[in-house]
């Protein structure tokens, strides 16, 4: 669940969570920073964006834990694709991990589709904190992407629909405590219009949900595509070094087999022509007596 498929030491993972550590410091750096420049009276609170950002905080957190717990029980031996590497234990630390994932997935491209295309003006230049709060966490989350093992099955979507609707009770109560203020104007609770736009973002929630589900089962058939594909260069390679040591092994055989066949092929001519042979050795006598 959290450990990339491209892992292959200790060393590697160290380095993984070196990352997740700095994108955690880097949201609650990134949160203060907003707190402290965008409080408006306690608004901030209300605000989906930075909903999204203490839900990313939460989650880098969870995932910098287990990622350190992983490293020290990391085996003596194991397989890239062993269960072992898929998730180190089940407990209600890893579920509400999966579920901060899937929902940092979608509420960060849900609020930087939202604001880039619906609330920001092309005549205002938009400030460190705007691109940060909108922007950056997306580069974060696509990176993360490809680091887990983490799915996105369809059981879990009603977590996110719990979590819609929690979000509108807040904006009723927000709507009615502020005077009929709206934290979004697209969002007015007394419009019918403010309703439609509430229940769309929820259909397009579900969009980038199937396509969290997507892009999942992509990275997954693209790294174990390469581990198969290694995996079966290895054996090609032990295949054609065994063979090589078999065609040695024959060439020396034949070898020894040619000797062999030469030798006996002098055994039977001698035994073949008894005469030459004597004939061969009376010479031989008859030089030496001379």
């Amino acid at each position: 669940m959290i450990v990339p498929w491209f892992i292959k030491d200790r060393k590697q993972m160290r380095y993984i969570l070196l990352l997740r550590i700095a994108f955690f410091l880097f949201t609650v750096i990134s949160i203060f920073a907003t707190i402290g420049g965008n409080w408006e009276e306690g608004k901030w609170l209300v605000y989906l964006t930075n909903w999204t950002w203490t839900l990313q905080c939460v989650f880098q957190f969870l995932i910098s834990y287990h990622t350190y717990k992983f490293i020290t029980k990391w085996p003596k031996s194991y397989s890239t694709n062993s269960d072992f590497l898929w998730v180190t234990e089940t407990t209600k630390s890893l579920k509400l991990l999966w579920i901060f994932w899937e929902h940092v997935f979608c509420l960060t491209f849900l609020v930087f589709l939202f604001y880039w295309a619906i609330l920001y003006s092309p005549k205002s230049k938009p400030g460190y904190s705007t691109v940060v709060a909108h922007g950056i966490n997306c580069v974060f989350t696509m990176i993360e992407i490809m680091f887990n093992r983490t799915t996105f099955p369809l059981a879990h979507f009603p977590f996110m629909f719990v979590f819609a609707l929690i979000y509108l009770f807040v904006t009723i109560i927000y709507y009615f405590a502020a005077g009929k203020d709206t934290i979004y104007s697209v969002i007015n609770v007394s419009k019918a219009l403010g309703w439609l736009v509430f229940f769309l973002t929820i259909v397009f929630v579900f969009v980038l949900f199937i396509a969290g589900k997507a892009l999942s089962h992509l990275r997954d058939r693209i790294w174990k595509n390469n581990s198969v594909k290694k995996l079966e260069d290895n054996e090609d390679i032990d295949a054609e070094n065994e063979l090589v040591s078999l065609g040695d092994s024959y060439t020396v055989s034949d070898n020894d087999m040619k000797h062999n066949s030469s030798n006996n092929d002098e055994k039977e001519s001698s035994e073949k022509n008894p005469e030459s042979n004597n004939d061969s050795s009376k010479s031989l006598e008859s030089a030496e007596l001379d």
